[in-house]
């Protein structure tokens, strides 16, 4: 965008003030002053200059060289440092134009600008400066060293303005460029000399100038010629310059090489930042730089921005404040800050302006302290990717300057370079104040260009910081070795050491500081003022951590956080004294009882001691909640005390804590009188009223002791190995709780003793019993007897027994039955015995088939199964006493059999004799059946006949094919043939069979019907 020369000047509004050299450059002298001191022009105010004419290069070479002495500061931006020679009006058309501080030219490819230099002007001494084009760059020395450079091509633009030297060549009102102090040896050339042959003249006259080749002016202020030669570009003085002046610092000519170093941090120790601006975080958009960083400005327009990547895009001159780069193609859109761990933290976004020179951040720092060293500094990033754009890069100026724009400190970064990943670059220097200063400016220039015809120079700005730096001072934890952190125990003392590692203040001042919530707050430490002191631990009876630093000034400058250093932290970290209790068991009195340790705070393994009965007992290596057993058994006086506690990091703390002890109470009981039957195991009685079971006793007789377990409140038990013989009495000496796993009583029981009484016993025999048959009828048994005459009763039981004295049987079964006899006296004794009764099965009887017969028949009839055998009716029989008889019968008649065997048992069977006169009509034979499973005439038969042997009974179909046959009467066709089903219609059938009443023959038709 075309731009008018005083908007362009304005633009150049970046404060430079010429005081004093950056202490963070490299200066070097190189000779000294042989120039005269006699001969200079001398400018105070604007339009007070020397004009030569149009005198224009052309091509793309020119070296133009003066040398000059500024005597009084200036305001504004670089520009107003001076004009030393200008042919030109603006950007546009600027045919040379060389500056305290920079060399201009406009070319057919643009207008060129080299980068601010990184050493600052001082006031009222004398310098060499020169510009060189050679068609590929331009560049910028001073006294004779190469200082700052910008590419450039192109042929240079002619323009009408005349040659001035001391202002600006338009001499527009309000625009100030004149240089106000001496100028002399001003040289104009075609050609672009060598750092060589610029250092060949420097400090000295240029010989011979009339022969030297592409000069084409040169004045040396004794008068107006040009010494070249060529009087077309004599001087002509304009407003109140003067010639053959002196100027009294001709000699006062530190030759300088101005050489860029690396960033100048602070190398010794640094204070608490007095400003740290990180720009916050939060969701987009962020406030402007004025709300958010108190006393901070800047020539840039704020533009609001929302989203990621940020939008709207910042066009030349705007700003932002963001949490990530805004949105273009060219840039690392979308990244986020630089300040660690700040989540959608905060940053200062620059699209820098399209004019170099622009003061883009500016800081007011105020409650500082008079000659003491500070540290600015701040993270850069170019903000280009360069896979996408190779642009210009950004070139910043860091200033530090008084309140009425003083210089006191200058840094330059020199280009910062395009990088493949964005990258953050930390940049800045170091400084000391004044004797009285307390307030300073600090300011971030940019001296590179922007605008759409120079892409690039877009940069982004975070985590910017002024703070204290002095000497070299750490701290630590031990006097010998770097120590910075221990753990060590509540209450105790730990000495805090610090160390000068340079040189100190001349009135050093100390002060230690604490904090307990990670370094957040401190708080100072009483009567802490001396380089090492020694710290007792709080007692918080927690683990804590404390954090410690010492601070370090000079004088009184200590009690300023703004003016004084701070080592690094230490960490003691304070372990809480260890605490616990003892639990003691509930136990019997005169047992040693298991003691648990409790700790309610420190680590494992502790050790102990404590007291039993006023001597002191160590226990080792516990473990919280573990236990272990007393070293003395206990009784109702006893008493058990925790001493103190060591854990594991050797704290210790007394404790002096009693502990509750609870006996238990012993059990009780007795042994109660018992009788017993004599020859059985002997038992006695136990009782109990306390203690818990099961329990263990020994008893005695007066000769043997016996010991019995496993007993329960009115257990009966039995004396081992001991049967009944005599009546005894036994005495109870000892009784244990739980089987003698608790508590004991040896004395003092309810029942001490109890007295056996042996009781006789009783005897029994029976009287052999008779075998019987198996048959229902129950037998009365007596047979047994009690033979010793004692009082009591019997019983009868066993197998068949149904009473207590009688036997049934058929309930028993066939087969040798022992029958039981139990005597009991009244005393209890028991005696037992038995005897045998064998029960005979009945032989089975079988009285033959039942037959049928026509009319009046003789019937032979046999029986099987016995030995004797009695048939009745006998009145129909020829003989019914034997096995076989012969009945002669007209009507249906029943005969029963009564079989007995040799042993006397028996049983009877029944049969038969049936005397029929209606055979002919149990003959009916069916003309047709129905085999459809519904359970009606569903199979074609004869077993409705009777009694027959049947000798055929076959099916035939219509082609004479036998489809069924069978000599079972009970048997019937189910109308199939090999599994199949026959198809409806008429069958032949075929009956041959044997009856009562003789040969039955029956052949016809069945109808099948489906």
């Amino acid at each position: 965008m075309k731009k008018n020369t005083l908007v362009i000047l304005l633009l150049f509004a970046l404060s430079l003030s010429s005081l004093a050299q950056s202490n963070s450059k490299k200066q070097t002298t190189t000779s000294a002053q042989t120039l005269a001191c006699d001969n200079w022009l001398k400018t105070n105010a604007q339009f007070d200059a020397v004009q030569i004419g149009d005198l224009d290069i052309t091509g793309n070479k020119l070296t133009v060289e003066a040398v000059f002495n500024r005597t009084a500061p200036y305001s504004g931006a670089y520009v107003y440092a001076g004009d030393i020679v200008s042919k030109h009006q603006d950007p546009t058309d600027c045919n040379y134009l060389l500056r305290p501080l920079s060399a201009e030219i406009t070319t057919t490819n643009g207008y060129f600008i080299t980068p601010l230099p990184p050493c600052a002007l001082e006031l009222n001494k004398t310098y060499h400066v020169a510009m060189v084009y050679d068609g590929t760059t331009l560049k910028f020395y001073r006294n004779g060293f190469l200082v700052t450079q910008v590419a450039a091509t192109g042929n240079l633009i002619q323009n009408n303005h005349i040659t001035t030297i001391g202002d600006f060549a338009p001499f527009l009102p309000g625009l100030p460029e004149n240089l106000t102090g001496y100028i002399n040896e001003v040289r104009i050339w075609n050609v672009a000399r060598t750092q060589t042959q610029l250092q060949t003249y420097v400090n000295t006259s240029l010989p011979s100038p009339t022969t030297q080749t592409g000069l084409l002016a040169y004045y040396v202020f004794d008068n107006l010629l040009n010494k070249q030669g060529n009087p077309a570009w004599n001087g002509i003085i304009k407003g109140n310059a003067t010639i053959n002046a002196t100027n009294t610092a001709c000699n006062n000519f530190p030759l300088v090489n101005c050489v860029t170093t690396p960033p100048q941090f602070c190398t010794g120790s640094l204070g608490a930042p007095v400003v740290q601006v990180d720009f916050g975080s939060g969701s987009n958009p962020a406030a402007p730089l004025s709300s958010i960083v108190s006393g901070a400005s800047t020539t840039h327009t704020y533009v609001s921005v929302t989203g990621n990547p940020a939008t709207p895009t910042p066009i030349d001159g705007e700003y932002t404040i963001t949490n990530n780069i805004p949105n273009n193609s060219a840039w690392f859109s979308g990244l986020s800050d630089h300040t660690s761990g700040d989540t959608n933290g905060y940053m200062a976004f620059y699209n820098s302006q399209q004019t170099a020179g622009q003061e883009f951040y500016k800081q007011v720092i105020t409650n500082l302290c008079g000659e003491t060293t500070y540290e600015f500094s701040a993270w850069v990033a170019n903000c280009l990717n360069p896979a996408v754009l190779n642009g210009v890069d950004p070139d910043l100026t860091f200033r530090i300057e008084k309140t009425d724009g003083t210089l006191l400190a200058l840094y330059n970064t020199g280009p910062i370079a395009e990088t493949a990943t964005f990258t953050w670059n930390r940049f800045g220097l170091f400084f000391t104040t004044g004797i009285s200063e307390t307030t300073v400016v600090v300011k971030i220039i940019n001296n590179s260009v922007g605008g759409n015809a120079q892409p690039g120079n877009d940069l982004a700005l975070d985590d910017i910081s002024f703070r204290p730096c002095g000497p070299t001072i750490k701290s630590s934890l031990n006097a010998s070795a770097q120590i910075d952190s221990v753990s060590v125990c509540e209450g105790s003392a730990v000495t805090l050491y610090g160390s000068l590692l340079s040189t100190g203040y001349n009135s050093p001042s100390y002060l230690w500081q604490v904090s307990t919530d990670n370094a957040v707050t401190w708080t100072t430490i009483p009567n802490s003022n001396a380089i090492q002191i020694n710290y007792t631990m709080p007692i918080a009876g927690i683990n804590k951590t404390y954090k410690f630093r010492l601070l370090y000034a000079n004088g009184s400058n200590i009690n300023s956080p703004s003016c004084r250093v701070i080592t690094n932290l230490l960490t003691v970290t304070s372990t809480a004294l260890p605490t616990g209790n003892l639990a003691v068991e509930t136990v019997c009195p005169g047992q040693k009882p298991n003691i648990t340790f409790t700790s309610t705070s420190a680590s494992s393994p502790f050790s102990i001691v404590y007291n039993v009965n006023g001597k002191n007992y160590t226990q080792s290596n516990l473990s919280n909640n573990t236990g272990f057993l007393c070293a003395e058994a206990i009784n109702n006086n006893s008493s058990i005390t925790l001493v103190s506690i060591t854990d594991n990091r050797n704290c210790l703390n007394t404790i002096n804590n009693n502990a509750s002890i609870t006996f238990k109470a012993l059990p009780q009981g007795g042994i109660t009188d018992a009788e017993g039957c004599e020859g059985d195991s002997s038992f006695l009685r136990f009782t109990a009223t306390a203690g818990s079971a099961p329990f263990a006793i020994k008893i005695t007789d007066g000769t043997t002791t016996y010991t019995i377990s496993n007993l329960n409140n009115n257990d009966k038990f039995a004396i081992p190995n001991t049967t009944n013989t005599i009546t005894k009495t036994y005495f109870i000496t000892e009784l244990k709780e739980n089987n003698g796993n608790n508590c004991t009583r040896i004395s003092g029981f309810t029942n001490p003793s109890a007295t056996l009484t042996v009781n006789k016993k009783p005897k029994s025999f029976f009287i052999p019993y008779t075998p019987t048959c198996l048959i229902d009828t129950t037998i009365t048994i007596n047979q047994a007897t009690e033979a010793n005459g004692l009082a009591g009763a019997g019983f009868y039981w066993g197998t068949g027994v149904i009473t207590p004295n009688l036997f049934n049987p058929t309930l028993a079964g066939a087969g040798k039955h022992f029958i039981k006899y139990e005597y009991i006296t009244d005393k209890g004794c028991r005696s037992l015995d038995s005897e045998a009764i064998t029960v005979n099965a009945l032989p089975v009887i079988n009285a033959g088939e039942d037959i049928e017969r026509c009319g009046i028949s003789t019937i032979q009839l046999k029986a099987t199964g016995a030995n004797n055998y009695i048939w009745s009716p006998g009145s129909f029989l020829d003989n019914a006493f034997i096995a076989n008889p012969v009945a002669t019968v007209s009507l249906t008649t029943d005969f029963i059999v009564k079989g007995t065997d040799n042993i006397g048992c028996y049983s009877t069977d029944t049969m038969k004799v049936i005397i029929s006169d209606n055979i002919a009509q149990k003959l009916f034979i069916a003309n047709s059946f129905t085999p459809n499973s519904d359970g009606v005439n569903d199979c074609f038969g004869i077993s409705h006949w009777g009694f027959v042997e049947l000798t055929e009974f076959s099916i035939y179909n219509r082609w004479g094919q036998k489809i069924f046959s069978s000599n079972n009467s009970q048997k019937c066709w189910d109308g199939t043939f090999n599994g199949l089903q026959q198809p409806p219609g008429v069958y032949i059938y075929q009956i041959r069979a044997i009856n009562g009443c003789g040969e039955i023959n029956r052949k016809g038709f069945i109808n099948l019907i489906r």
